[in-house]
């Protein structure tokens, strides 16, 4: 096994939740208690990881709906692009 170092100030939003998700699943499947990490886990990691889920959540509904409030806006223009294999060809 490897173990690389990580720069959490590096990751975007989303990729810094994701990485934080790979590493609360498998501590609830183990679980925390037999790594002896419960107490650390339970007050302070999973109550600042619902902190970030819900940042992260908001975000994407902000966007959204700023998106969405102005589609009647002439002045508003979305680009959608649309990929596929054969385009890529």
């Amino acid at each position: 096994m490897k173990i690389e170092r990580i720069n959490f100030g590096e990751l975007h939003n989303d990729e810094h939740f994701q990485c934080q998700t790979e590493f609360k699943t498998p501590v609830e499947e183990y679980p925390a208690e037999k790594l002896k990490i419960e107490e650390l886990f339970m007050k302070n990691y999973l109550p600042l990881y619902a902190q970030e889920d819900e940042s992260i959540l908001k975000i994407a509904k902000n966007s959204f709906t700023e998106a969405r409030e102005n589609v009647d806006d002439p002045e508003f223009t979305l680009l959608i692009l649309s990929i596929s294999p054969e385009n890529l060809i």
